[in-house]
């Protein structure tokens, strides 16, 4: 099991939002930990004991697509997964593209419950297209 690991991939997405090496990246997360998130006096932060959702609120969407204003029930989505077979709680598979990637249907709240879930790689959201009338 990787060690830090939640505070390595915040590390690694600022270093993808602002371009920074590694360690300066690092050392700036150090000096700025979230706001709402303090280490007992004397210890450091343990990063890996985060709630998850202070965790998700730090990296960056896992969905792509635009999420609609309201909720007009089911949406449709590829999701991809980190474990063979797994499919995140509130998402119907509709077709299997391998064991690890599959079309599906969900609606809002399991899109927002799905980006705090670590089994969950990515989530593409699916969009009608309009054609015009020709």
């Amino acid at each position: 099991m990787t060690i830090n690991g939640n505070f390595k991939k915040l590390v690694r997405a600022r270093m993808q939002q602002t371009g920074e090496r590694y360690t300066t990246a690092r050392q700036y997360l150090l000096a700025h930990p979230p706001q709402g998130v303090s280490a007992p006096p004397g210890q450091t932060l343990d990063w890996d004991n985060l709630p998850p959702m202070v965790i998700a609120s730090l990296l960056p969407s896992r969905v792509t697509g635009r999420l609609p204003a309201k909720s007009q029930g089911a949406l449709t989505a590829i999701v991809k997964v980190t474990e063979a077979d797994y499919v995140p709680a509130g998402f119907r598979v509709r077709s299997r593209i391998d064991e690890r990637m599959f079309t599906a249907d969900c609606d809002v709240a399991a899109i927002q419950a799905a980006e705090v879930d670590a089994k969950v790689h990515s989530i593409a959201l699916s969009e009608r297209l309009m054609m015009p009338n020709v």
